[in-house]
């Protein structure tokens, strides 16, 4: 992945690497699902953190049945 937004990943405890690589896997499935295994290549450091933060925020779910 590339991007600005990089994740300290040795500084994170290890629920919060196990929640970040779940998301990371969650949008990945959903992007590959939803709109074929080239939208993939869209998975970036700087869309994930845009994603934990609209998460946090509550304003995103990530669901590929709901969106439909």
């Amino acid at each position: 992945m590339v991007g600005y937004f990089r994740p300290f990943i040795t500084e994170l405890s290890k629920s919060d690497r196990m929640q970040y690589k779940g998301l990371y896997c969650t949008f990945c499935r959903f992007l590959r699902e939803r709109y074929g295994i080239a939208a993939t290549f869209l998975n970036r450091y700087d869309v994930l953190f845009l994603l934990i933060y609209c998460q946090h925020k509550g304003t995103l779910s990530l669901s590929a049945s709901s969106q439909n």
